[in-house]
């Protein structure tokens, strides 16, 4: 039998959110940090992509974790936040990524791919 109001569409979401493989939670936590540098360049997410001549709705995706960004992007972001600093660091974590994209499923947990993103670009594999 079908459940039906509001435990319904709960349960759905919750399964949803259990569902999320350690490649996407990695996209998602970049995206994060490119939404900070963005917000602590007082940037909103139109000004943004009107800066950098792209649609809004990548910006969006690339916030949001559901599109991953090319190395050019990372440094088309930094520069229209004037944050340069933070492009090194930004590309060992797109590289990171990518990577385990690449294994095979199941190689890499969700505890390495979060470490990964909080290690200096330095300690990474090349």
């Amino acid at each position: 039998m079908r459940r039906r109001g509001p435990l319904a569409s709960r349960t759905l979401s919750i399964s949803l959110h259990n569902l999320t493989t350690p490649v996407r939670q990695a996209r998602e936590a970049l995206g994060a940090r490119l939404r900070e540098i963005r917000k602590d360049a007082d940037l909103t997410a139109r000004a943004l992509a009107a800066s950098t001549a792209w649609h809004f709705t990548k910006v969006s995706k690339l916030e949001n974790g559901a599109r991953s960004p090319s190395e050019d992007d990372i440094r088309t972001w930094c520069q229209a936040c004037n944050a340069i600093d933070q492009v090194p660091d930004l590309i060992a974590t797109v590289r990171n990524i990518e990577t385990c994209t690449v294994v095979e499923p199941g190689y890499f947990t969700v505890v390495a791919l979060i470490q990964a993103l909080n290690a200096d670009p330095a300690d990474l594999p090349v």
